[in-house]
């Protein structure tokens, strides 16, 4: 599949162009044509205007790409890292082993080792690491963390929010509650299928044509109540890292689904 994004923009383009030079010019050659060319020419003005604003206007841009891959139900490639701090034992990776196959009835088992598990998920489409790290500091004192990696999983846009919500569940209802943990750390990376709406926004204020650029990399904080969450943006995904559940779930819903255009200051 072309890049959705480019053949809308293409389209509108050439169709833009045909229209706008050989319109105009009809009724000059043909001056006694009849008012029926009006409406014939109508798309060129259109499709001119829907052009302009495509490339010069951030909001519009951004809409008619939301648009566009809710149409195509284009995919969108997550990725998740979750590390809990605290009193990780055998027993708790046990149990959420035990809940992930009543999670999710089709689960199956890859790699069964007592700190080291992998499971299938053909539901979602995607498999979970389940770890224990255990590590220790200059005192001989020993910590455990709790690393769940969820591999590249491709969810259809329009079944963003409803993927979001189960996984999110999951995680508060099956997971935080057996952990209790001390620390919490969420990275996730949002890789969409074509090109990245949001480097797109970034390329129009910076006026460069994308294929001018040989690298592109933007890192801010982003305030969520009283704290700071790192996000990061390139030429292909959205990345971010957070320190609970709650911040995750509000960047979350706001990079997967498009709901925001904060970044731009708009």
């Amino acid at each position: 599949m072309q890049q959705t994004s480019n053949l809308f923009s293409k389209i509108i383009k050439y169709v833009g162009i045909g229209y706008a030079l050989i319109g105009p010019a009809i009724p000059i050659i043909f001056p006694n044509i009849h008012p029926i060319i009006a409406y014939l020419m109508a798309p060129a003005w259109i499709s001119l205007i829907l052009k302009l604003f495509y490339d010069n206007n951030g909001r519009f841009y951004f809409w008619a790409t939301k648009k566009i891959m809710w149409i195509f139900n284009t995919r969108v490639d997550w990725s998740l890292a979750v590390e809990f701090d605290g009193n990780v034992n055998q027993n708790i990776i046990d149990q959420i082993f035990t809940d992930l196959f009543s999670f999710y009835k089709n689960a199956k088992t890859w790699h069964n080792e007592p700190k080291d598990k992998i499971i299938e998920l053909p539901d979602l489409g995607c498999n979970i690491h389940i770890q224990q790290i255990t590590w220790g500091d200059s005192t001989g004192d020993e910590f455990s963390t709790l690393r769940i990696d969820i591999s590249e999983l491709l969810v259809p846009f329009r079944q963003s929010d409803d993927t979001l919500d189960k996984l999110i569940a999951f995680i508060n209802q099956k997971i935080l509650p057996v952990v209790n943990p001390i620390n919490e750390k969420y990275s996730f990376n949002v890789k969409f299928e074509n090109s990245n709406p949001y480097f797109g926004l970034f390329i129009r204020k910076l006026r460069l044509p994308e294929r001018s650029l040989v690298r592109f990399n933007i890192v801010w904080d982003e305030k969520i109540g009283s704290q700071n969450e790192r996000v990061e943006v390139n030429a292909h995904k959205v990345s971010f890292v957070t320190k609970n559940l709650i911040n995750f779930q509000t960047l979350s819903k706001r990079y997967i689904t498009l709901a925001t255009l904060d970044l731009t200051n708009s």
